[in-house]
């Protein structure tokens, strides 16, 4: 069904399930830190596991450190995802086989790439290619949406589109044809109205 352009706010505002859990896993910790641990040890694991959440408490392996094409587009007839970053997921270092288009719908996220941290407002971009370590943070309201996109696609669709003599094409193809890794892209838009309805119009249509 085709969402209204105030139902999407709404949406997309709204908290999920999932972001509630993590929510109260990040206040649990914040204000009672002495009792944390024996919180943790009341959570349902098995509501953890369905919904493959991740809660540093109770793993001690690294989250998910490397995704692949293949697990993240599994059950996807496509080969581009949109999805909203789950806002108070607690923050681990990873990289995957896909390109990652993060962008900030609303408010204010922190990303770490390369080590290096950044601060991205309303409406900017943040191109992250494969192979590149990185977390993101967002522990308010604010919104930042994904846009997951498989290597092939990326380089068959929109990598055409690129004149050979842009600074943008010389990126994708030092990124697809020469391998090169720990490079990203971030524009910072200055809450863009036109980048704002664009992220919209993603996921209305």
């Amino acid at each position: 069904m085709k969402l209204s352009r105030s139902e999407f706010q709404n949406y997309i505002h709204s908290y999920e399930t999932d972001e509630n859990f993590y929510r109260e896993l990040y206040f649990a910790e914040k204000k009672h830190p002495e009792t944390f641990m024996e919180y943790c040890q009341t959570l349902d694991r098995d509501f953890i596991s369905e919904h493959k959440l991740y809660v540093p408490a109770l793993h001690n392996e690294a989250w998910y450190p490397y995704l692949e094409e293949s697990v993240m587009f599994c059950n996807l007839p496509g080969n581009i995802m949109l999805c909203k970053h789950y806002r108070y997921s607690p923050v681990f270092v990873h990289e995957h086989e896909f390109f990652e288009i993060l962008c900030v719908y609303d408010g204010t996220v922190h990303t770490t790439i390369q080590g290096i941290s950044h601060e991205l407002t309303t409406g900017d971009i943040c191109i992250i290619p494969p192979h590149t370590k990185h977390s993101v943070s967002v522990f308010d309201d604010s919104v930042a949406i994904n846009i997951l996109v498989r290597s092939s696609t990326f380089q068959s669709t929109f990598f055409q589109t690129l004149t050979s003599d842009s600074s943008l094409a010389q990126f994708f193809a030092h990124v697809l044809f020469h391998k090169t890794e720990g490079n990203f892209l971030i524009f910072h838009a200055g809450n863009d109205s036109a980048v704002i309805e664009s992220l919209e119009n993603l996921f209305i249509e």
